[in-house]
């Protein structure tokens, strides 16, 4: 039924545009709003818990981690120390995710820490993707030894990743009407850096064991997670998404300090 939804609802494909172009534009708008709803609906969870739930158990003590000026952990949650911590040090956006990926006893994000972090994540510029000590900070989170795909996914969930590699942003809740996707562009991607990254596990060794062996044995893996990331980057776009996406690879890891070898 959606390619009948989208044209009554005005989605409608012009002269030159692939033949999905209006459900597909439909469809991307749906995917949007449910991932806003879904994010709104765990940031309310989250205070009801927090606010209500938690404090009246039995025997509830809180217990606080201070990490540094921006962040502590909270009964095993990342909070800001203070409501001003984006605004004023807009490297903290990064830093959450960083401290998320190099730090397995952090659960989650605090309530009040994720809504000023959704709402900072819509003032990233170029400014902010052109600065040096951001694009360190993003590289170290692909770099960082655990939970790359959750530390992704949670980076789009919150309009991060999509802000930041504005590429990304675009493919954000695109379908694909084909053989090759049953997930949207953006979800297909970040699987298969979480299949990437199973290559790592013991589990998977034996399941793959060639694949896990020659992975295990690369030493730049962050140059293949990259590339995962980009490889569907142009989808939608028209012309071969594979000469755009390179195109827009080479940008970015050019401004991420990778050598032209790498």
């Amino acid at each position: 039924y959606q390619r009948e939804i989208a044209a009554k609802m005005g989605y409608i494909r012009e002269e030159g545009q692939h033949p999905n172009h209006a459900v597909e534009q439909f469809m991307k708008r749906y995917y949007r709003t449910a991932q806003v709803v879904s994010t709104l609906n765990e940031l309310l969870l989250n205070y009801f818990n927090e606010a209500v739930i938690t404090p009246r158990l039995p025997d509830y003590e809180r217990n606080i981690i201070e990490l540094n000026e921006n962040f502590k952990i909270v009964d095993d949650k990342l909070a800001v120390t203070h409501h001003k911590v984006f605004s004023e040090s807009p490297s903290a956006i990064l830093e959450v995710f960083y401290l998320m990926a190099n730090r397995p006893e952090i659960q989650g994000i605090r309530a009040r820490t994720l809504r000023l972090l959704v709402l900072a994540a819509r003032k990233i510029d170029q400014n902010f993707r052109d600065n040096p000590a951001h694009q360190a900070l993003f590289m170290a989170i692909i770099r960082s030894p655990y939970r790359l795909y959750d530390t992704l996914l949670a980076m789009k969930r919150y309009g991060v990743l999509g802000n930041y590699i504005p590429a990304f942003g675009k493919i954000t809740g695109l379908m694909q009407y084909d053989l090759f996707h049953i997930y949207t562009v953006d979800a297909h991607t970040l699987l298969l850096v979480r299949n990437l990254n199973r290559f790592t596990t013991p589990e998977f060794s034996k399941q793959f064991p060639v694949v896990s062996n020659v992975f295990l044995r690369l030493g730049r893996r962050d140059i293949i997670y990259l590339a995962a990331i980009f490889h569907d980057i142009a989808k939608g776009r028209g012309g071969d998404h594979s000469e755009l996406g390179a195109e827009d690879a080479l940008v970015f890891c050019r401004q991420h300090g990778l050598t032209e070898r790498e």
